[in-house]
């Protein structure tokens, strides 16, 4: 277990940041310590089996992720010193990929994760109430004019806090209510208020799109094509009208909305300048110096505020098809994937809906090199590399058995008719008819459909197809925001 504890201190590190508030933590380096630990731990463990070097190279997402941190070096020199500056994320996606070996592991990293983000709804909600570890009760008062912020590099701002709360709401959704003893969905309810509240309070108009569209889109995926249509027309009626009763919406309301709003000014024209900048310089200005540039042409720095603008601005066209390739990759995993058993089908769904907010999140918020998207894919790989190894009957890697079943109950369906996920069957096991139309996953075997692991000429040309929609999407932005 010794890998799987440094992966879980890497997010640890991530996102509670120790070493930014408690006083003398960064001079022992502790990422660095990690990422070294992760590494010794992943190549030299006992069980299972050492990760070889092979590992590295086993999937599409895996060469598009290298491919990714080798262009990045290559558009800003000096190359070694970019790579060695990113050479962490690397690192994390690496670790995520080899160490989350068996679904017991990827559905223990996904707890942990929700807990990481829970812990940081629990200091945003505290520097409302008097409890402020992070000191950012004044930045929060005079600079971002009370709306709730952190005081850590990424939670700084009210728009980065509440899109890195978004992905909570399905990831909760699966883990703690679907298919779940009743006990632990009143648990589930009662932990909902805390990250709504948290979002609530930083009046960020992104972040409340974001969390509906992820947790909406995540309670979709995987229904029968009625139940989607259903749930559509009940978002788009009675969703649309809550969005537009929280703070600082109504002005979504205007045509223009930029006319009436300053900040959706600032991002359109950072996407303006960042679509000149993307037709004009075919490799892109580098890595993080799209404000910079903006402050040498104009006097004044502003961010690209949107994860597509700030790659496609400063890795040029090549950079951003490597970077939505990752995302291509990453989603097409997870609508092949055939799931054995309801605790594969968890995984499966929680992994779409976070992945649905940071795609929702990526127009609005400039977070294209931050962790979670680099370990998030790291999980995709690591869960696209199980199935193919049960698609396959390979055993090369045998599951490792934890105390997460007991705990939580035995996520196997234990007959053809659909039963609760719960430690024993009582009198409310068996489902009936309308909640086996909404809930129920077929008996299949594991596997990836038509066993996919290599880039095909389908993939290239999808992936065009995704680029030029992107493309299409920031032009409307800029004409129509």
């Amino acid at each position: 277990m010794g890998d799987f504890a440094a992966i879980v201190t890497f997010l640890m590190l991530v996102y509670i940041r120790p070493q930014e508030w408690v006083s003398g933590f960064e001079t022992l380096r502790p990422v660095r310590l990690v990422m070294m630990w992760a590494l010794v731990a992943m190549f030299a463990r006992g069980f299972p089996r050492p990760a070889r070097l092979r590992d590295l190279f086993r999937s599409p997402t895996d060469y598009a992720m290298w491919g990714l941190f080798i262009w990045i070096a290559y558009v800003t020199p000096p190359m070694w010193d970019t790579f060695n500056e990113n050479k962490s994320l690397l690192v994390f996606y690496l670790a995520a990929a080899n160490i989350l070996t068996d679904r017991n592991r990827i559905e223990s990293f996904l707890w942990w994760w929700v807990a990481m983000i829970l812990v940081v709804c629990l200091f945003g909600v505290g520097v409302e109430y008097g409890f402020d570890p992070t000191h950012a009760r004044d930045r929060m008062d005079f600079m971002m004019k009370g709306r709730l912020v952190l005081g850590m590099s990424i939670f700084n701002n009210p728009n980065a806090l509440g899109h890195a709360i978004a992905p909570l709401a399905p990831m909760l959704y699966y883990l703690m209510i679907w298919r779940r003893p009743f006990s632990m969905r009143v648990v589930a309810l009662g932990l909902l208020p805390l990250p709504a509240f948290c979002v609530y309070l930083t009046e960020s108009k992104g972040a409340y799109i974001s969390s509906a569209f992820a947790l909406g889109g995540g309670v979709m995926f995987g229904r029968p094509r009625i139940v989607q249509i259903l749930l559509i027309a009940v978002a788009v009626s009675v969703g649309g009208q809550l969005l537009y009763a929280l703070p600082r919406m109504d002005v979504l309301r205007a045509n223009r909305a930029s006319s009436r709003e300053g900040g959706i000014a600032g991002r359109v024209f950072a996407f303006q300048y960042g679509w000149d900048v993307y037709h004009r310089n075919a490799k892109g200005i580098g890595q993080g110096r799209f404000e910079t540039s903006i402050e040498r042409a104009l006097g004044w720095g502003k961010a690209a505020h949107s994860v597509y603008v700030e790659i496609g601005a400063e890795l040029g066209a090549t950079g951003l098809l490597i970077y939505l390739s990752i995302l291509y990759f990453s989603m097409k995993t997870l609508c092949l994937a055939r799931c054995g058993s309801i605790q594969e089908e968890r995984i499966r769904r929680a992994l779409m809906g976070a992945f649905l907010a940071f795609c929702m999140s990526g127009w609005m918020v400039t977070f294209a090199y931050r962790a979670h998207f680099f370990f998030q894919a790291g999980i995709v790989t690591a869960f696209h590399r199980l199935l193919l190894r049960k698609g396959r009957d390979e055993t090369e890697i045998e599951e490792q058995k934890s105390g997460l079943d007991s705990l939580i109950g035995a996520c196997e369906p234990p007959s053809p008719s659909p039963l609760y996920c719960v430690p024993g069957q009582g009198r409310f096991s068996r489902r009936n008819g309308y909640m086996a139309l909404v809930t129920d996953v077929p008996k299949v075997p594991p596997g990836i459909r038509r066993d996919w692991n290599r880039i095909t000429v389908f993939d290239v040309v999808a992936l065009l197809v995704v680029n030029k929609i992107v493309l299409l999407i920031w032009w409307y932005a800029i004409k129509h925001m």
